[in-house]
């Protein structure tokens, strides 16, 4: 939640992780998969439950989710 803004904003690019949720191999994982704006802001986040999907708009900086 440091590392991803700061790259987002110091390049002015949107920055976008995926995670999975639950188990996954031989570890847990932490979910919230995020995108965050240009600036550094953060735009979507899902829960550390739910599978689904973020679509980023970068014409409009808008994003949409979808969970499962």
């Amino acid at each position: 939640m440091i590392h991803h803004p700061s790259i987002a904003k110091r390049f002015s690019i949107p920055n976008m992780t995926f995670n999975c949720v639950g188990f996954c191999d031989n570890f847990y994982s932490v979910s919230k998969s995020s995108v965050w704006n240009k600036k550094g802001n953060l735009m979507g986040q899902l829960d550390d439950q739910s599978q689904g999907m973020l679509i980023f708009d970068t014409e409009i900086d808008d994003v949409w989710s979808l969970t499962i």
